[in-house]
């Protein structure tokens, strides 16, 4: 008792806070969490949320803080005050004021994110507008929620709901079930349905551990949300928080104001602190009382209940709230709890009236009239939720403004709005019954009401009937006409003239009911699956009869068949072991599911929107693999999730690698052979390729169709494309044989490389467009390589086009170079690694990286280290014709020769001993050169020597090549 005399003293002192000053820079996070959450836990989920955010975003730190909302008396009172949060109105604001309190003195920083989870999102709405309306600008605050039972999101923020969030299906579930019993009490209204305020699921989370026996799986911010969802919730907070603006010019020192601890407020502190005390002593939460409406266990709860309703009042103005939020709440007919021991089992206790009662509800008392079967009376509405045909809308504001009716209201609560998550189904809150006993049998007190009617006592006079009344008045209220629902015992709900029989039939069952003094009537209704229609008039026993209302009822307690989804495009796979395509995008389609009304895609484990259709496209990730799967929904939200597909998208499985447009005929035949033309393609996959969906278009011709398979062999990478046979020299496997008109010598034609899947097609790989290059971008028709002053021909080849080493983007010019003649064939390089196309003269020591084409100076040439080797291309003299050399040191006709070479007839000859002089400085100059023999009496070696290194006389002859550079050791 000193403890909490103590705590009470402290509750009336005003805080101090102290203020750092608010910072441009910077953001900070704060987290309000949902009831039934100890500060423990609350922390534990602010440190969770502290470690996915990352201490830093876009470049400024980033805080994380905890607005802590406790739970009070026993979480009764946060029960409470969730459903009135509900309805626009809290009954207090005291947990509101002592958050704002909580957090003044730890916002440092103009950005402010308010991320709120369960009932704590109904909090960050309500700092939001305390917030703005307190000079906290729109462009620096944003509002971020998980697991929200809001209808909205302040500031038009994003959310995140899981559709396996038990605790949250049950509120939306409970809601739509009690406002489709009580119409003009329902949130909303659409087509003619009552439809839940919460806003609707838009992820799927997967399922943790022991979700299917956890009444409140699917609902733990940390254990569920940041677990299953954290990227996803990454991503939202970054994206709210990259709109975050703040204003240089704004010098306060505060962050925000916090409110005053008012009188009011401080006396709030003290109820609470005693009731708190009390609360923790009786009784434990569990899930029986969080699934009944709010109230309190005994006489000390029904005190508390009574003082916090005088002292709360409604949400007071000085919040900066609207006039509409403010809108006090009519209270419920009666709240009762029934609250439970330690052990969990009910215990007795009188219920309590939370505030002064309207007028009560009647529960009628159903009668049999003579039918083949009868529906025996309810004690109370049905306990499973009922849900609307119609999805609830995706909106940032609710469908109609919030705020309770007038009069009397009955609506249902779910266990709700807590960190620790809730299950169960709802219990609907309905008043007592108004004038009937329910211990009196079925039809007695009509039974004596006629016998009076009858048999009048003698002593007294008899009097006239009055007349019959002609009609008699009848409206059923709910369920609306096509309304669907998840259980089978619903209650047929609506008014009439007092004393009125209503009579409903469906099929071979009628039951009946008798109004009561108020007009009031329900009619408990098992009705079988499917679609029933239901039949129901009044009459008033005197030849008086309402018009007959007729409606079809739905009972769907079935999922629908799970889809059976394909993709064509996976038909045209470029493997035979599984759905590999090169697009980046495919068609999903499936059949109509039995029992579905819409579906939604999945990929990946996100789920998208829900549509009618039964077809969506599919957006891949680039070599990379991509599930997919198709939800199911029916009328009630029942859902059938398909299979999986997993399909891979390579984005160039295949290029064109090397072409012989000139053709590939040599000096040792006669003349060009243009029929001997071929495209050579390279798989780029791990994979044996299927051709039978490829094929080559050409700008100046009939497209090429490719069939078979490439190698099997995964070192065999090329695939010739030819109209004549060259197994002799690749096999069968790497040589394709489709015959084609010739491509075109005199002008450049654009091939493509494309796939098509029988409905779209898409292009893998294209050389440059006609006009790119001045004909064919590389490659020669007849062209002269080679020569000699020994009167021998000159040697005229057709040289291939050939693709760069990298070179990923073949519709560039620069992707394409000629074949260097000093390949497999002097023409090309069909089925081997392209050259490097290298010019008729070249040297390169080392690597072929450190190569030397230049004529003229080449600064940084390094032919390496001792015994350095160098490899010397002279392919601009013919191969029957000698070639000589040498490395010498100065430049042409004053120079030393430094390693003379004698190279024969090799176009490509290699040395081991050209190396820089040890001990030479940066910036010497140095050549080689190259030149033709010609046979005796010429003395073209000895000629060549003298003229580059004294320059005294003139070259023998103009076939030779010198290879300038400057040294710069490495």
């Amino acid at each position: 008792m000193r403890k909490l005399a103590a705590g009470v003293t402290l509750f009336l002192i005003a805080p101090v806070f102290a203020f750092a000053d608010c910072s441009v820079t910077g953001y900070t996070v704060v987290y309000v969490n949902g009831i039934f959450t100890s500060e423990q836990q609350a922390r534990q989920d602010e440190n969770q949320l502290k470690d996915i955010l990352g201490p830093q975003y876009n470049g400024q730190d980033l805080t994380v803080r905890l607005g802590y909302n406790p739970s009070h008396l026993g979480g009764g009172g946060d029960l409470l005050e969730s459903i009135t949060q509900a309805f626009g109105a809290p009954v207090s604001d005291y947990d509101l004021k002592t958050i704002l309190m909580q957090i003044a003195p730890e916002v440092t920083t103009h950005k402010i994110l308010l991320l709120g989870h369960s009932q704590g999102t109904f909090y960050t709405n309500e700092l939001y507008q305390y917030l703005i309306a307190h000079g906290v600008p729109k462009s620096s605050i944003a509002v971020y929620n998980v697991a929200t039972p809001a209808s909205y999101v302040a500031g038009g923020g994003g959310y995140v709901t899981s559709a396996n969030d038990k605790v949250i299906n049950a509120v939306r579930d409970a809601e739509v079930n009690g406002n489709v019993q009580i119409h003009l009490n329902s949130y909303g209204v659409l087509s003619g349905q009552v439809v839940s305020s919460a806003l609707r699921a838009n992820i799927t989370v997967p399922k943790a551990p022991g979700w299917d026996t956890d009444s409140f799986g699917g609902h733990g911010f940390g254990s569920d949300y940041l677990r299953g969802a954290g990227d996803r919730i990454i991503a939202d907070v970054q994206h709210e928080l990259s709109g975050l603006k703040a204003d240089a010019g704004d010098a306060r020192g505060s962050c925000f104001e916090p409110p005053a601890a008012t009188l009011a407020y401080k006396t709030q502190s003290v109820l609470f602190a005693v009731g708190d005390t009390v609360a923790s002593g009786v009784t434990a939460v569990s899930a029986p009382m969080t699934q009944s409406v709010v109230s309190f266990a005994n006489g000390a709860y029904s005190a508390l209940a009574s003082a916090a309703h005088t002292v709360f009042g409604s949400a007071t103005g000085d919040l900066g709230q609207t006039a509409d939020a403010a809108v006090p709440v009519s209270a419920p007919a009666q709240i009762v709890v029934q609250p439970v021991a330690s052990s969990g089992d009910v215990v007795d206790a009188a219920p309590v009236q939370a505030a002064p009662a309207p007028v009560p509800q009647p529960t009628p008392k159903p009668q049999t009239v003579a039918t083949a079967s009868s529906v025996p009376a309810a004690a109370q509405p049905p306990a499973a939720p009922a849900v609307v045909a119609q999805d609830h809308p995706q909106s940032s504001q609710p469908l109609i403004p919030l705020g309770a009716p007038s009069g009397s209201m009955a609506f249902s609560v779910a266990p709700g709005f807590g960190g620790g998550g809730g299950g169960g189904g709802a219990n609907t809150i309905s008043s007592a019954p108004a004038n009937d006993d329910a211990s009196e049998p079925s039809g007695q007190q009509q039974e004596d009401t006629s016998a009076q009617t009858t048999e009048p006592q003698q002593d007294e006079p008899q009097t006239q009937p009055e007349p019959a009344t002609s009609t008699v008045s009848l409206s059923v209220t709910s369920p609306h006409d096509g309304v669907a629902f998840a259980t089978n015992d619903i209650s047929l709900v609506g008014t009439a003239d007092a004393g009125a029989i209503i009579i409903a039939s469906f099929g071979d069952t009628i039951a009946s009911t008798t109004a009561s003094e108020n007009g009031d009537w329900a009619i408990p209704l098992p009705l079988p699956e499917g679609d029933t229609r239901v039949s129901t008039y009044a009459t008033n026993g005197a030849g008086g009869k309402s018009a007959t209302d007729t409606r079809t009822i739905t009972i769907d307690t079935q999922a629908p068949d799970a889809p059976s989804p394909h993709i064509t495009a996976c038909d045209a796979s470029l493997v035979s072991f599984g759905c590999i395509v090169p697009a980046r995008s495919v068609i999903v389609a499936w059949p109509t599911a039995v029992a579905a009304s819409s579906y939604a895609v999945a990929i990946n484990g996100i789920v998208g929107v829900h549509t009618a259709a039964t077809s969506s496209e599919a957006q891949l990730r680039a070599n990379a693999t991509t599930t997919i799967a198709i939800i199911a929904y029916d009328k009630v939200g029942h859902a059938a999730t398909s299979s999986e597909l997993e399909v891979a998208a390579l984005t160039q499985p295949l290029i064109i690698n090397e072409i012989a447009w000139a053709g590939s005929g040599d000096t040792y035949r006669e003349g060009i052979r243009n029929d001997e033309q071929w495209i050579e393609l390279r798989n780029m996959s791990p994979y044996r390729i299927d051709l039978s969906h490829l094929s080559i278009e050409r700008s100046g011709g009939e497209p090429i169709h490719l069939s078979g398979t490439t190698s099997a062999d995964p070192l065999a990478h090329y695939l010739l494309v030819a109209p004549f046979s060259w197994e002799f020299v690749y096999g069968s496997d790497r040589n394709l044989v489709v015959p084609f008109t010739p491509l075109s010598t005199t002008s450049a034609e654009q091939l493509s490389l494309v796939w098509s899947d029988g409905e779209a097609t898409t292009t893998l790989d294209s050389t440059p467009a006609p006009g790119a290059c001045d004909g064919w971008c590389a490659g020669a028709y007849n062209t002269v390589v080679s020569s000699n002053v020994e009167g021998h021909a000159d040697q005229m080849l057709p040289l291939s086009m050939e693709r760069g080493a990298d070179a990923l983007d073949g519709t560039l010019a620069s992707s394409w170079h000629t074949t260097d003649t000093y390949g497999v064939r002097e023409y090309g390089t069909p089925g081997d690694d392209n050259t490097h196309g290298l010019p008729g003269a070249a040297v390169f020591c080392g690597t072929s990286d450190n190569i030397l084409t230049s004529q003229t100076i080449a600064p940084g040439f390094d032919p390496g280290g001792p015994n350095s080797r160098c490899t010397y291309f002279s392919g601009f003299v013919t191969p029957n014709a000698d070639r000589a050399g040498g490395f010498f040191e100065g430049d042409v006709g004053s120079s030393t020769v430094l390693v003379p070479l004698w190279m024969g007839h090799q176009t490509q000859y290699q040395h081991w001993l050209e190396h820089v002089p040890d001990g030479t400085s940066a910036g010497t100059h140095f050549f080689f050169a190259i030149w033709e023999i010609r046979p005796w009496p010429h003395n073209d070696n000895e000629d060549f020597t003298t003229y580059l290194e004294t320059g005294t006389s003139s070259p023998p002859h103009g076939n030779y090549a010198v290879l300038p550079f400057v040294y710069q050791p490495r």
